[in-house]
């Protein structure tokens, strides 16, 4: 599959998302081998996300889940976080945070150099 390919399927899954879980992405990146240089011929696509829900979610006094998995399909391994996960973990340097640095382009959203 053309790279420009995965990355229309990969912004198609993303709008599905946000859709169907009602979120807004904030942010998306590849992460795993491909986005560190080193895929095999066998390397899916691993693709992270920030989201952020309607405010009333926030204002629950039922916590919600605060991640999106979606099965990996073969070629696609797509999950995000929450924004207050994802900012909850920063200090903690949770290894799914780092994950989800930014790299020099962002599928979905925009990328904020540091």
């Amino acid at each position: 599959m053309l790279m420009s390919d995965m990355r229309a399927r990969i912004q198609t899954e993303l709008l599905a998302i946000e859709q169907e879980e009602q979120v807004r992405i904030l942010y998306a990146c590849e992460s795993g081998s491909r986005a560190w240089g080193f895929p095999s011929r066998d390397s899916d696509y691993d693709v992270r996300f920030i989201y952020i829900r309607p405010a009333k979610w926030y204002l629950s006094i039922f916590e919600g889940r605060d991640v999106i998995e979606r099965p990996v399909d073969g070629l696609l391994d797509v999950n995000g976080w929450d924004l207050k996960k994802s900012a909850e973990a920063v200090p903690k340097k949770q290894s799914s945070a780092a994950g989800m640095a930014p790299l020099p382009y962002s599928i979905h959203g925009t990328v904020f150099s540091c």
